[in-house]
């Protein structure tokens, strides 16, 4: 999307391209400074006469559900006579890092699996800096460990996406996105849920679980920026 670099910042060019192996392309356009939106792997089509003027990209949103981890939807947005472009995606990952048994004589923590709840269900692509949820979904299926947890700390490095969430209290507002880890314990199934404070754009979670008895488990998280994991 090209738009005229001024306070009406009409759109001039809409170009879509398809497939992996994209070449250059080149337009003729107006001479002078451009305000340019790049999107990739959209999952639906945009719609010109919407996106009239640049302000509008601001209504640019997607369904967490209609993402995917392997072709994430990015985007980024740049001005000026000579634009380098950076896209950003709106996925984040929560990966479980580590998984302890801290429980009384290492009672054993069996079938052990793991989900997200409350995770955002829609983002706006740009022109956002907080990101707070009005509608919540959680994932469609539990990930499971790869073995039971005993004696000893496991490093199962399981990868779950969301999107970005940046609530950082747990008050009347929007929830917080949580991990849940469920697995039985002398026989009864049983759910740890840990709220994650605030998720920026793009950003990777680092999980560290431990269990430590049958009815408490506790969980500390680290974030690292986008780029940086």
């Amino acid at each position: 999307l090209i738009f005229e670099d001024n306070e009406n910042g009409r759109l001039i060019h809409h170009s879509f391209q398809k497939g992996e192996n994209l070449g250059n392309t080149e337009l003729r356009l107006p001479v002078g400074s451009k305000r340019i939106a790049a999107i990739a792997n959209s999952p639906k089509k945009l719609n010109d006469k919407a996106l009239s003027s640049y302000s509008s990209i601001n209504l640019i949103s997607y369904s967490f559900e209609d993402d995917d981890q392997d072709h994430p939807i990015m985007g980024a947005t740049g001005s000026g006579k000579d634009i380098s472009l950076s896209l950003e995606p709106l996925l984040c990952r929560i990966i479980i890092s580590q998984i302890a048994n801290n429980m009384e004589n290492y009672e054993l923590f069996e079938s052990p699996k793991a989900r997200l709840s409350n995770i955002n269900a829609s983002a706006e692509l740009f022109g956002k800096t907080k990101y707070y949820p009005s509608e919540t979904v959680s994932s469609k299926e539990w990930m499971d460990f790869p073995y039971d947890i005993g004696m000893y700390a496991q490093t199962p490095n399981i990868e779950m996406t969301c999107y970005p969430n940046d609530t950082e209290y747990e008050s009347f507002g929007p929830d917080m996105t949580s991990l849940e880890i469920q697995g039985i314990i002398k026989g009864e199934r049983r759910t740890f849920t840990f709220p994650v404070k605030s998720i920026p754009r793009g950003s990777t979670v680092f999980a560290s679980v431990s269990i430590n008895s049958e009815t408490n488990a506790s969980c500390d998280f680290k974030t690292s920026p986008p780029g940086r994991d």
